[in-house]
């Protein structure tokens, strides 16, 4: 389609492939080795925690069983191209996986209202809202990936945009603090170093559950190992996007003589290899979030990994400012913990209604990444309120 030599758009293929299969093998990696310890912790300090992050995985499941997860690919392909030619956007969204926040939400829609039409409404608006906000926030996104022709379309991308833009109002100041992995490792050698501070982090995590010598250092190596290898698994998928987006603008230059076209990716491209020293501070602190703030239910666990999601747009759209995203992702995250609690029950009768099993232990289940989207929760909020006067 985009007259790729053969060997090249394969090439851009088997990259991008392998590398969104060792993010995922990578961050299942990590859950796997985080989520015991923090069920431990709970346990042993004696919170009752009814409500488990089953992470996003889970939430994919449920909006791909469902009848909008059927439709969800078409419906969107069709109204993309509808929007390009009315002149509502710009962007092509490629991304068809991340199609699934579309489908989870509208999916939602539907069971609270009892109407699947009012769910295909939903999910048209969620498609206009992302493709509008991609376009608006093109320039910054995809310069700041290093990769031209390309715009964000995962739907957390509108929440933290909004969010973003309004604490710039109230605070236009940018700070000079940082702590990207470049200045930590200047300052403090090898103890600024990523993998040093995975390490440390997984044996507080350890000590804290209550293992022993041996589990500890095991989980600790096994953190700092998901760390050493994340930023050479995004850089196979840059490699991989960077000639397919060239490729792409030459291609929409020809097709569009009047217009510049855009291709839509995944928000996972906004993650920078120097950055990994601002997201570990996440992990511990969604977990002691979790124990302290009152009326809390939710326990971190499927998404703990990427306890630092309400960042990832944030960082990228105030310029790596990492002071001010550090506020704005502990306050998302302080809020996301109470919207899990909030949205646990409809999200838990979708899942038994698609035949999933509870985890052992828990009541609920909820998503803490996609908790921190407020949009979406919006729209369920509002569902919920038509069900219930309807």
């Amino acid at each position: 389609l985009l007259r790729m030599k053969f060997g090249d758009a394969l090439m851009s293929g088997l990259k991008i492939g392998i590398g969104l299969t060792l993010i995922n093998v990578a961050l299942g990696t990590l859950i796997g080795a985080y989520a015991p310890a923090a069920s431990a912790m709970a346990e042993k300090v004696g919170i009752n925690l009814t409500t488990i992050d089953a992470g996003w995985g889970t939430l994919a499941g449920i909006a791909f069983a469902s009848q909008m997860g059927l439709l969800i690919i078409p419906l969107f392909i069709v109204v993309n191209i509808v929007l390009i030619f009315l002149k509502w956007t710009n962007t092509v969204n490629v991304d068809i996986w991340n199609f699934w926040h579309v489908a989870f939400v509208a999916t939602m829609a539907h069971m609270a209202t009892g109407s699947f039409a009012f769910g295909i409404v939903v999910a048209i608006l969620l498609i206009m809202l992302i493709l509008k906000f991609a376009d608006l926030t093109q320039k910054e996104l995809s310069e700041w990936m290093g990769i031209p022709g390309v715009s964000v379309t995962t739907l957390n991308m509108v929440s933290q945009t909004i969010v973003t833009r309004l604490f710039q109002k109230v605070f236009p100041k940018e700070s000079k603090v940082t702590w990207d992995s470049d200045t930590m490792r200047e300052k403090f050698g090898v103890f600024g170093e990523p993998i040093f501070q995975s390490v440390v982090i997984g044996i507080i995590f350890g000590l804290l559950a209550g293992y022993d010598v041996k589990s500890i250092w095991g989980m600790s190596i096994t953190i700092a190992a998901v760390l050493y290898i994340l930023p050479k698994v995004i850089g196979a998928i840059m490699e991989g996007f960077t000639p397919l987006a060239e490729a792409a603008k030459v291609f929409f230059k020809k097709t569009f003589k009047d217009r510049e076209l855009f291709i839509g990716v995944d928000w996972i491209l906004l993650l920078k290899p120097e950055h990994l020293s601002f997201g570990l501070p996440f992990i511990p602190l969604a977990v002691l979030l979790a124990f302290v703030l009152p009326g809390n239910k939710v326990l971190p666990l499927g998404d703990l990994g990427i306890a630092w999601a309400g960042a990832f747009v944030t960082l990228a759209l105030l310029k790596g400012d990492m002071l001010k995203s550090f506020i704005i992702a502990i306050v998302t995250l302080v809020a996301t913990l109470y919207i899990g609690t909030w949205n646990a029950q409809f999200i838990t009768n979708a899942a038994l209604n698609a035949g999933m099993t509870l985890p052992e232990g828990a009541t609920y289940i909820t998503g803490l990444v996609d908790s921190m989207d407020f949009v979406q929760n919006g729209f369920l909020a509002i569902s919920q309120l038509l069900g219930n006067l309807f």
